[in-house]
């Protein structure tokens, strides 16, 4: 194309697919070409997309982002409308139906939020058609629009203190790497947002965090320096092996808060959050409270009802609350 057009390519899964023979573990490769301008990815499958937890990103969005390469994401959201388009076995499937409307409805605004919040590209992508042919679907989708139109002139810090660093070469060994794929289920749900790296970014990236969580499947090169560095500089670390797939999030709240990061709920909740907003999708029935940044206020955006701080809720709720100055 001659640098005429922009180029990208559908790679880089690198927590969805950690298989080794996947053939999704030189990320970096890309990263560093010039003829790629961005990446994509659909949404993770991760239990066929339930609501009360997160859909997490294929990728490690900010290492994207890092080497200055735009992020296309795809969100094949499934619907109430959604059905098989023949009965052959391969569409014999739960992954090609998706949840009642209700339900529906909060996923695509989790799915919405995402992107809006951590400032990426997404397209709904309805493969044969008549997903999201309801009024309900259409009259959301306008207002998620009119939401990213009066935004998009604004580059919105983002506001994330934890990060999840990930060697992909560590895959190539062999060792058990499947809980890089289960712990984002965990780390959904601990009340604060997380930032998602290549651990060959480590350096240039760490300065912006209060701490950071390795995934390591097997020790490389790589996460030896992040160790080492931490040890050294006294950058709160943990590291996390196939012994801690099973980790609460409780657990991991824990070592985020005790680091000096926002907890933004103690409640199990998937949290996204930069400086002008902070969405939150609850993981169960009850009481939740939210703690807004110091001296800030939260105001809901679905009903422009100023948010104050606590609420009764169902699980797989979803929250987009604005933030502003204390009057």
């Amino acid at each position: 194309t001659e640098y005429r057009l922009v180029v990208g390519a559908f790679y880089g899964y690198t927590f969805e697919c950690v298989g080794r023979e996947s053939v999704h573990h030189d990320l970096m490769q890309l990263l560093n070409s010039e003829d790629i301008d961005f990446i994509c990815s659909p949404v993770s499958y991760m239990d066929i997309r339930p609501v009360g937890q997160d859909h997490p990103y294929m990728l490690p969005l900010e290492s994207l982002k890092l080497h200055k390469k735009l992020y296309f994401s795809e969100n094949d959201t499934r619907t109430h409308l959604s059905m098989p388009p023949n009965d052959l076995p391969h569409y014999n499937s739960p992954v090609w139906t998706g949840p009642e409307k209700e339900k529906t409805i909060q996923i695509i605004k989790m799915h919405f939020a995402r992107s809006f919040i951590f400032g990426h590209a997404a397209w709904w992508f309805d493969m044969w058609g008549g997903w999201y042919d309801d009024g309900d679907y259409m009259a959301l989708m306008e207002q998620l629009r009119n939401l990213m139109q009066e935004n998009r002139e604004e580059a919105l810090k983002e506001n994330t203190e934890l990060a999840v660093y990930v060697d992909e070469h560590a895959y190539a060994g062999g060792a058990s790497a499947s809980f890089c794929y289960t712990l984002r289920r965990t780390l959904g749900s601990i009340g604060l947002p997380y930032a998602r790296y290549l651990a060959e970014d480590f350096a240039a990236s760490c300065h912006k965090y209060k701490a950071a969580l390795l995934l390591e499947p097997e020790e490389t090169e790589a996460s030896y320096k992040i160790k080492k560095f931490c040890r050294e500089n006294h950058m709160p670390l943990r590291v996390l092996t196939a012994a801690y797939e099973q980790i609460s999030q409780e657990e991991l709240r824990l070592f985020a808060q005790k680091a000096g990061c926002h907890i933004y709920t103690e409640q199990a909740a998937v949290v996204y959050a930069n400086q002008k907003y902070i969405f939150f999708h609850t993981a169960q029935d009850g009481e939740y409270t939210v703690h807004a940044p110091e001296n800030k206020a939260l105001y809901d955006v679905w009903n422009d009802k100023e948010f104050l701080g606590k609420i009764q809720c169902k699980k797989g709720e979803s929250f987009l609350l604005r933030v502003e100055e204390k009057k």
